[in-house]
C-alpha cells in the first residue's frame, strides 16, 4: 500500500469517524439474532446471493465511470444437494414450506404455537388413536387421494428442518402436536433439499476482496462518494438478500492500493466485516455437511412410519 500524506490521512480518518457516527439503523449488524418463526421466508436465503453481476466504479482512461463485473467465485458461494429417501421425525420439523396459506407466519414462534391457533379441533383428544387417525388423513390429503411426494428443506446456516406439503396442512400440525405431547416418534421419509455456503468460494472471495455491509443511505452519503471519487477507489456492490433489505454487500479489491486504504478506514470505523461472516457460514456449513437426526427405534418406526 503507497504512504498516505498527512491531508489524505486526516480525509480518511474523518470519512471512518463520520461513518463510525451513523445512525443505528445505518450501521447494519449481521450478527444479530435471526428472526425466529415457522416461515421458510425467515430463512436467509444466502444460497442465492452470488446470482447476477457486481457493479462498481474504477477508474479508466476516460475517467472514473462505473462498470458491471462477474465473479466465478461469487457465482460458486451457494450449492444445493439432495439426498433421496431421508429420515427424520415428525418432531424435528421446525417450520413449513407449504403450498397451503395461512397467511404470514412470521408473527407464529413454533408449529405448536401454529397448531393450537388453526388446528386445535384436530389435536384432542391426546391420544395414540387420534394420532393414527391424523396421520392416515394427512397421507391420503383433503381429496381422498395419495398427496404428491413431501419435501424437506434445510439451510445449514440456519439448521431449522422444513416441510413443504401439498396436503392438509392442519393434519399434519396436529399429528405432530400429539405426538410432542405423547412423547412418540413419528417417522417421516422424503427428499431432502440441502442448501449450503461453499468454503472454497469464499476463501476466493475473501483472498480478492475486503467486504462489507453498508446500508442504501451511507452509500448515498456524499462524503462517501465524494471520498471514492477523489480517491478515484475501485469498490463494487450487490444487493443484500431480502432479509437485509436497503443493505449492499460491498466489495474492494485487495490488488488497489486506493481501495486497501478505505478498508482502512472501514475498519477503523467498525463497519461490518462481511468477508468475515460468510466465513463464519461457510465453516457452519462444512460443521453440517450431512444433516441426521437420532435414530428411530424399529418398533416406532414400524408402528407409526408415513411416507408420501
Amino acid at each position: 500500500m503507497s504512504p498516505l500524506y498527512p491531508a489524505e490521512s486526516r480525509r480518511l480518518r474523518g470519512l471512518s469517524c463520520r461513518l463510525a457516527a451513523m445512525p443505528r439503523h445505518e450501521y447494519p449488524d449481521l450478527e444479530e439474532p435471526p428472526e425466529v418463526a415457522v416461515a421458510f421466508e425467515t430463512v436467509v436465503p444466502w444460497h442465492l446471493w452470488g446470482v447476477g453481476e457486481l457493479e462498481g466504479f474504477h477508474r479508466t482512461s476516460q475517467g472514473y465511470e462505473r462498470f458491471l463485473a462477474s465473479s466465478g467465485a461469487f457465482a460458486a458461494l451457494g450449492h444445493h444437494e439432495e439426498i433421496e429417501d431421508w429420515q427424520c421425525d415428525i418432531r424435528h420439523i421446525a417450520g413449513l414450506a407449504s403450498a397451503r396459506s395461512y397467511g404470514s407466519l412470521r408473527h407464529i414462534a413454533t408449529l405448536d404455537e401454529m397448531a393450537e391457533l388453526v388446528a386445535s379441533d384436530l389435536a384432542a383428544p391426546i391420544s395414540e388413536a387420534q394420532l393414527r387417525k391424523l396421520l392416515k388423513a394427512h397421507r391420503r390429503g383433503p381429496s381422498g387421494h395419495d398427496c404428491p411426494a413431501w419435501h424437506f428443506f434445510r439451510h445449514l446456516w440456519d439448521e431449522r428442518l422444513f416441510l413443504y406439503d401439498h396436503g392438509d396442512g392442519r393434519h399434519f400440525l396436529a399429528a405432530r402436536y400429539i405426538a410432542g405431547q405423547l412423547g412418540l416418534p413419528v417417522p417421516l421419509r422424503a427428499r431432502l433439499h440441502v442448501y449450503g455456503i461453499s468454503s472454497e468460494a469464499v476463501c476466493r472471495l475473501r483472498r480478492s476482496y475486503e467486504m462489507f455491509v453498508l446500508s442504501k443511505q451511507a452509500m448515498a452519503r456524499e462524503d462517501f462518494l465524494e471520498e471514492m471519487r477523489r480517491r478515484e477507489a475501485t469498490y463494487l456492490w450487490h444487493p443484500m438478500p431480502e432479509a437485509y433489505q436497503d443493505n449492499y454487500g460491498v466489495f474492494l479489491p485487495r490488488s488497489e492500493p486506493r481501495s486497501m486504504e478505505v478498508a482502512a478506514a472501514l475498519h477503523e470505523a467498525g463497519v461490518f466485516d462481511l468477508g468475515l461472516h460468510l466465513k463464519r457460514l461457510a465453516t457452519m456449513s462444512g460443521r453440517l455437511e450431512r444433516p441426521s437426526c437420532r435414530p428411530l427405534s424399529s418398533t416406532a418406526c414400524a408402528k407409526y412410519r408415513v411416507e408420501p
